[in-house]
């Protein structure tokens, strides 16, 4: 069967990975994201969320704004603490 570490493997390989990859790194340098933990932990989080928040989405019958819960949770994970 496949594991987690063969998701992982498959979507860390994807050409959009490594493309919000540099957006993070990028964000990290000028200083608008945390930088208090690496770009691939923060990408893993909010994937992790994501996913989560699809299958949550979907067995509440769409009743809620995916984007919205998506932007509001990615926010917390990304925002600098002051």
């Amino acid at each position: 069967g496949s594991s987690e570490n063969d998701y992982n493997d498959v979507f860390m390989d994807s050409k959009i990975y490594r493309k919000l990859k540099e957006y993070c790194i990028e964000g990290q340098k000028k200083n608008e994201i945390r930088n208090d933990v690496s770009a691939e932990e923060l990408l893993k989080a909010c994937i992790s969320v994501f996913t989560g928040n699809i299958v949550k989405w979907c067995l509440n019958h769409k009743s809620f704004d995916l984007l919205k819960e998506d932007r509001n949770i990615m926010e917390l994970i990304m925002k600098k603490s002051d």
